[in-house]
């Protein structure tokens, strides 16, 4: 263990120290300049176009490049390559992100910029995340940090926004293009092909595409061999179309659908509570309309109007070991509809203000149906939620980006949103239990961004973040296990309040940045004892008494409280002539103070190092290592989850090679060599072990 944490600070250190001491670079390397990189516009910080480095958000970027050379298999898989992200993955179509010690429902997913988020997420990892087609992105913008002011909900630990590809601007004039893209992989017997089009006449322009996959078993490294349990089939497709309406105004409109098939659930499968546990489909299907209009407006230099709708839909066939005649056949579906009105206006030199709307609307489905195998015959179930339950919300923002001076930027943000929730869940002990719920949150935020120079910056801000209680939180009725839960319509949101501040460095020969984070927690949403007719357990029989079939009776309560705190460093820096160092890492400290003992799900120490050869040729190559500590900072809920157990995870440190031609007819070509060591390790939290050496080749060849 101490020699991979010695190592993770010595890699830190030389980039540093490195970056201090090398003079200028002769030639930058063409694909990787650092200059260029600082300015790649971001859009999520601020939810207009801005440099990077002119934000002084913490942000990270996956370019489209970095997800040809690096063949990400999955969305999840590119967002924990950068700096302040670990991935956990449940089974192999998982992959739910853990940024700043925030999980599952605390994390806010985008496509380009159309909230993901539903009434029935859950706390804990989810595999929402892999429901977005890795080759139909663009980039990934990962905004670290609460970011409910601007986005609402659910932001707690990160705003994650997917941008997908698009069609070209229709007044781009007359163009045609396609491509077409295959990746195969040997760790998993995998083989994914895609192929898409575009093209503009000078008012229409159009995008297309469609991708097939098959994911084998995955073989884990050491002895481990084929790990069952984790193959699955996925197909997407996607279309685009934008129309010029004049020259400042563009209409554009979206169709996307993406299913998985034969899924199973790897960690109960493993460990054998469950015989059968398989999401035999599951997917989202989304469409959406886009009205963009620039020019000069008295309240409004720039407007954008979005209507989306999308339907989530999880279709399970399950058989516990603990009733091996039963079959349970699960369907859940959420219509959502989406509304958001966005509006940019300046006030003198001084200011820009960003303000608008939100709202979105959710209706349930969800079916239950069991199956006696021992007679064939199926009975009708409560689902998992009540169909025709409601979750809907309203909010609205506005925020206010000022130059102080030259060297002084300031961002302050304001926003008020409320959520009405109605279900009436039924069970056979209680009958209807009728629940509306109505919550309102206000959130507020202040950044600044000093510049010390022309190459050195520090940044901090304060802000707030919330997370609405939905579905999942406030109807659940029923036996779970040895408790039976109840519903709880006077939850109120989840709330945080988040410190951070850091210092960048941004030169030719080299860019750092360090952040510092302290988030304080409170009024978590977690079970807890409760009462129903006055009493700690149910009791079925009305005679006072708890019997032995008589469970105790819990209820989601806001009772606890959380504070996270931690570093993540990052850096980039030109060694020589076309070689490039980058290196980030992460330390994450999680405390649940209402139980004195450590947050669940935080992870180990953590980082990763890449040294880049691109000289003028036709080739470049990459060698990395990945690496964390163990993590045996355990909490109750930690010691107690298959995915973890009482002794934690270990630490391990991988290496990875790539490399890849370019200025040829092979210039899509890139081939991998993960694990080359073929070392056995688990990601901390996930539920199989990580793959063996595998043998990545990916090539694209546009038309």
């Amino acid at each position: 263990m101490r020699p991979i944490v010695a190592g993770l600070c010595a890699l830190g250190a030389l980039c540093v120290a490195t970056q201090a001491g090398l003079g200028q670079s002769r030639n930058p390397l063409a694909d990787l300049d650092l200059e260029k990189l600082a300015q790649i516009p971001i859009v999520s910080a601020a939810r207009h176009e801005q440099s990077r480095m002119g934000s002084p958000r913490s942000v990270s970027v996956v370019t489209s490049e970095e997800i040809r050379r690096r063949n990400f298999r999955t969305v999840p898989e590119a967002v924990g390559s950068v700096a302040g992200v670990y991935l956990q993955e449940t089974n192999y179509a998982g992959g739910s992100p853990i940024v700043r010690g925030m999980v599952g429902n605390r994390i806010l997913l985008l496509i380009n910029g159309i909230r993901l988020n539903n009434g029935m997420y859950r706390l804990g990892p989810n595999q929402y995340l892999n429901q977005i087609d890795i080759d139909q992105v663009d980039r990934i913008e990962v905004v670290r940090g609460a970011g409910s002011v601007l986005y609402g909900s659910d932001a707690f630990g990160a705003v994650i926004n997917v941008i997908t590809r698009q069609a070209p601007d229709p007044r781009s004039g007359k163009e045609f293009s396609g491509a077409a893209r295959v990746r195969f992989g040997t760790a998993n017997a995998s083989g994914v092909g895609r192929a898409d089009i575009a093209g503009a006449d000078g008012r229409i322009g159009f995008y297309g595409g469609f991708s097939e996959s098959r994911f084998g078993d995955l073989h884990a490294g050491g002895n481990r061999g084929v790990q069952p349990f984790t193959g699955y089939r996925q197909s997407a497709g996607d279309l685009t179309m934008a129309v010029a309406l004049g020259p400042a105004r563009t209409l554009t409109a979206g169709v996307s659908r993406l299913k998985q098939y034969d899924v199973p659930r790897t960690d109960v499968l493993l460990e054998g509570s469950d015989l059968k546990y398989l999401w035999h489909g599951q997917g989202r299907d989304m469409t959406y309309v886009r009205y963009e209009q620039a020019g000069s407006r008295k309240f409004a230099e720039g407007l954008v109007a979005t209507v989306a709708f999308s339907r989530p839909f999880e279709d399970v066939m399950r058989i516990q070991a603990s009733a091996p005649t039963v079959e349970r056949f699960l369907s859940d579906h959420v219509n959502t509809a989406t509304f958001g009105l966005q509006l940019t206006a300046r006030a003198g030199t001084a200011h820009a203000f960003t303000y608008g709307l939100d709202a979105s609307s959710d209706w349930v489905g969800s079916t239950r149906s069991d199956l006696d195998l021992r007679n064939g015959i199926f009975s009708a179930k409560p689902g998992n939620y009540v169909d025709g339950s409601t979750f809907r919300g309203f909010g609205g923002f506005v925020q206010d980006e000022v130059r102080i001076s030259n060297r002084l930027d300031a961002v302050f943000g304001l926003r008020a949103d409320s959520f009405h929730l109605d279900t009436e869940p039924r069970d056979a002990a209680t009958g209807v239990v009728k629940v509306h719920s109505a919550s309102s949150a206000v959130t507020g935020s202040g950044f600044l961004l000093w510049k010390l120079d022309r190459r050195v910056s520090l940044v901090g801000g304060i802000s707030q973040g919330f997370r609405a209680p939905n579905l999942d939180d406030s109807s659940m009725l029923g036996s779970s296990g040895l408790r039976f839960e109840i519903p709880n319509a006077g939850l109120n949101p989840e709330r945080s309040v988040n410190l951070e501040s850091g210092i960048r460095f941004q030169g030719k020969v080299g860019s750092l940045s360090v952040v510092y984070f302290h988030d304080r927690y409170h009024d978590l949403i977690d079970r807890a004892p409760a009462l129903y007719n006055g009493l700690p357990f149910l009791d079925r029989n009305a005679n006072g008494k708890r019997e032995a079939n008589e469970e105790l009776v819990y209820q989601r309560q806001n009772i606890s409280r959380a504070r996270v705190k931690g570093i993540e460093a990052e850096t980039m820096v030109n060694l020589a002539e076309n070689w490039t160092w980058t290196h980030h890492m992460t330390w994450t400290y999680g405390t649940d103070v209402s139980l004195a003992q450590p947050l669940t799900r935080i992870p180990p120490f953590y980082g990763a190092s890449r040294l880049t050869w691109q000289p003028r040729g036709l080739f470049w190559a990459e060698a990395a290592l990945l690496a964390a500590t163990g993590q045996h900072r355990l909490s109750a809920a930690d010691m107690a989850d298959i995915r973890i157990g009482p002794n934690g995870t270990a630490g391990y440190a991988v290496v990875h090679l790539r490399a890849g031609l370019r200025g040829t007819i092979l210039s899509g070509l890139s081939v991998a060599l993960e694990n080359v060591t073929n070392r056995r390790y688990r990601m901390h939290g996930s539920g199989f072990a990580a793959p063996g050496i595998n043998l990545i080749v990916g090539y694209e060849r546009p038309f």
